[in-house]
């Protein structure tokens, strides 16, 4: 299935610690059935009932995406994480 996408308007965050990482979110979607192009299993969730298990940031990140579809004015967001130093 060709997708034609544009990553510059679905780039929607970057998560950085500002010395070791970036990572760079983008969101897409469509009204097919999604299907894996790799050996990675997709799951199909509603965001009302999101696995318990799922990685903490995942969930306020799927928040983050979907208010581009409610309005949001902001053009992306920039999460800086930081950590305490014990």
């Amino acid at each position: 299935m060709p997708w034609n996408v544009n990553l510059e308007k679905t780039w929607y965050a970057t998560i950085t610690d500002d010395k070791n990482y970036e990572v760079y979110c983008y969101y897409s979607y469509c009204d097919e059935t999604p299907i894996s192009m790799t050996d990675e299993k997709v799951t199909l969730c509603y965001i009302c009932s999101l696995p318990l298990d799922i990685i903490p940031n995942v969930s306020w990140l799927i928040a983050m995406a979907l208010s581009f579809k409610r309005g949001e004015h902001a053009d992306r967001f920039y999460v800086k994480e930081m950590y305490k130093v014990d």
